[in-house]
């Protein structure tokens, strides 16, 4: 959902309406409908996605769009409470659509899942996996999915990043480099520590 509160630096990065959006803004009749398509366009803009409850934005955003937009800041509680349902679902393509990004459908599933693998390839933090996965999408514009199907997503692609590793190994770890690569990792009687640590 939104934060408590949204840095200066992002009001002005993310928040701010360029002249095509105002115009496109002003297709739509009603101030309800301008501000409440604003605060998502800016939403899908920050948080990369669009939040469920409008009206949970900080005070400084809808200070900024109201002014922006040139509406009360009243007209924002009268989305909420007007519009829904299908005409909400299409409000939300049409602001998608405006942002230029894309919905998560299935191809840019099968591009995720293969761009976490190499990933998971490379280290096995699932915290940084998930936070990696977070950027991605916003640096390729689709609209982050729910929180579950990405934790499954990254939990997944550790799982075939661990199958990927063993197949290209398989071939280097003959019975004896494996007793050697155990043997550094074993207590070293004259060193009274592991090899390992030792070194």
């Amino acid at each position: 959902t939104w934060p408590a509160e949204v840095l200066r630096s992002d009001l002005g990065a993310f928040f701010s309406l360029s002249v095509n959006d105002l115009r496109w803004l002003r297709s739509y009749r009603g101030a309800p409908n301008r501000l409440g398509l604003a605060v998502s366009l800016c939403g899908l803009r920050y948080l990369g996605f669009i939040p469920e409850d409008l009206t949970a934005a900080p005070g400084e955003v809808i200070d900024v769009l109201t002014k922006r937009v040139g509406v009360s800041p009243r007209a924002l509680e009268r989305y909420a409470r007007e519009v829904d349902g299908r005409l909400r679902r299409l409000h939300i393509g049409q602001v998608i659509a405006q942002a230029g990004w894309r919905l998560c459908g299935r191809g840019e599933w099968k591009g995720l899942r293969d761009w976490l693998v190499d990933r998971a390839i490379e280290h096995d933090s699932p915290q940084l996996l998930f936070r990696q996965l977070l950027e991605h999408l916003r640096a390729e514009r689709i609209v982050r999915p729910g929180i579950l199907p990405l934790l499954r997503a990254v939990g997944s692609a550790r799982v075939a990043a661990l199958r990927e590793i063993n197949w290209r190994w398989r071939g280097l770890l003959t019975p004896d480099r494996c007793s050697g690569l155990d043997a550094m990792i074993e207590t070293d009687p004259r060193l009274g520590v592991a090899p390992i640590v030792w070194l």
